[in-house]
């Protein structure tokens, strides 16, 4: 959940990254992650030690290396990124690093969308090129008046800015580059203009074994298409939208062919797409399960963690144990959500009322997890970001969105 971004707020000192070190003897048959983590333990890289291992030399990889065995005791065996970067550092911790190129090709957009489009899976239509003037003025004679832009290397929502049509060119010039300064993505990276399309989206989180996607679940972003591009604040799975449901064959068959077109022989895909007149159109993929409690709700309906899968990937392990795991599916939908605190009740909610939301949330048998962002101080200079993730099981997807509204209700949290 994003919080609010204030001048005064910086990294901690010692920062950590999304890249995870093993440590210890890995059991090569692990089927959970409490098997797993038996005689392993999983522990936090520092982000410097990655910044050194990716562009410093061998002075600073060595002075990484030894950083990194300093966390734990125990041998090192490796290491697992659950984020889109840090590929160069991966590749160095886990020599060889056999989801280093599927992870260097959906990081590098342009590359990305060539490759689908040239063998024939769907891409919205683009173009690339340094920012200018004249690109802005292509893109929106070619690709409409509302293109999406977006940095050709990166992932995720960062540095993405829809075109807006009712602005002048100069306008959208100048308010995009203001996004890519505050995003901190440089600006001599170039950009990938795509044709905005207007239509439902969702997101595939598929687990992939011997070249093949073996198991996937499906989540409906009920409000992606309200936000700003590819924000999501509610999604379920199974869909809900029968527009979905009617044309579910053609989105397996095009995520299919994701590991043969990326080169992935076993790990996760999280692959976000939209539909439109019947086709199936690849916005992004990412080689790592889906964020938050994306990946929590695939292990809840399927009985598979795609946090197991993709670790063992990491480390150059067949994925297959994990595919049996002695955990069975606990619900057969899920919804998933960001819900805040609507401002009328933003004063009201205070530590003891938080209390209440712990114990409620923490005793409902609907519910998968839970992230909670407290705050109680009366602050309209530097006001906080309060608020929750939250994801919920039922026996239909209907019910489960029910659920979800009527846990965070009574609770003065709202999703809209």
């Amino acid at each position: 959940m994003a919080g609010t971004s204030l001048d005064m707020t910086v990294p901690r000192p010692g920062s950590l990254s999304q890249v995870y070190g093993v440590f210890g003897t890995v059991d090569a048959n692990a089927r959970t992650l409490d098997d797993f983590a038996a005689e392993a333990v999983l522990k936090q890289i520092p982000v410097d030690a990655l910044i050194a291992l990716e562009g410093g030399g061998p002075t600073l990889r060595q002075e990484a290396l030894d950083e990194i065995g300093r966390l734990d005791p125990r041998p090192f065996a490796g290491a697992a990124g659950f984020d889109d970067w840090w590929t160069g550092a991966l590749a160095v911790l886990n020599a060889p690093f056999a989801l280093e190129e599927p992870r260097r090709l959906v990081t590098d957009k342009a590359v990305m969308y060539s490759r689908l489009d040239n063998l024939g899976i769907p891409v919205p239509a683009f173009m690339t090129a340094s920012l200018s003037i004249p690109f802005l003025e292509r893109a929106t004679a070619v690709l409409g008046p509302r293109p999406v832009l977006k940095p050709t290397l990166g992932a995720g929502s960062r540095g993405v800015f829809r075109y807006r049509a009712d602005l002048s060119v100069h306008e959208n010039l100048g308010h995009y580059r203001a996004v890519l300064e505050h995003e901190k993505i440089d600006r001599g990276i170039k950009t990938l203009a795509v044709e905005y399309l207007d239509a439902v989206e969702v997101s595939v989180d598929g687990i992939v074994a011997d070249g093949a996607v073996v198991s996937s679940v499906v989540h409906e972003k009920v409000t992606a298409k309200q936000q700003h591009p590819f924000v999501d604040r509610v999604m379920v799975t199974p869909p809900v939208n029968p527009y979905i449901s009617d044309n579910l064959s053609q989105l397996i068959a095009t995520v299919d062919r994701l590991p043969s077109t990326l080169g992935l022989s076993q790990g996760v895909l999280h692959a976000e797409l939209r539909l439109r007149e019947g086709i199936w159109y690849v916005l992004d993929v990412g080689v790592r399960p889906g964020m938050g409690l994306v990946a929590h709700a695939m292990h809840a309906l399927t009985g598979i963690d795609p946090r197991l899968v993709h670790l063992r990937a990491c480390l150059g392990l067949d994925v297959k144990p994990a595919l049996s795991g002695t955990v069975s599916p606990r619900f057969l939908a899920a919804c998933i959500a960001c819900a805040y605190v609507d401002d009328a009740h933003r004063q009201q909610v205070t530590m003891e009322q938080y209390r209440s939301v712990g114990e409620d949330l923490r005793h409902h048998s609907a519910v998968i997890g839970w992230h909670l962002n407290v705050s109680e101080i009366d602050d309209a200079l530097y006001r906080p970001d309060a608020g929750m993730s939250i994801g919920v099981g039922a026996a239909d997807s209907t019910a489960a969105i029910q659920v979800l509204r009527d846990l965070i209700a009574r609770h003065g949290f709202t999703t809209e």
